[in-house]
């Protein structure tokens, strides 16, 4: 279930990694280094792009 968040609520934060088989192992860690919420789905997503070479893909968390 997804909430709006206020304007000043917000927070934004780009990360950038390699995109290889099981990237969200690297999105995980850096997550939880950061301190940041981790969303399983879109990282599954990520892993099948991945995983299936289609193509290269930036994560805004």
């Amino acid at each position: 279930m997804c909430r709006k968040v206020a304007p000043d609520e917000a927070r934004k934060s780009t990360l950038t990694v390699r995109v290889t088989p099981n990237v969200s192992v690297d999105l995980r860690a850096e997550a939880k280094r950061r301190g940041v919420e981790y969303d399983e789905f879109a990282a599954s997503i990520l892993d099948a792009v991945a995983n299936h070479g289609l193509y290269a893909a930036v994560l805004d968390i």
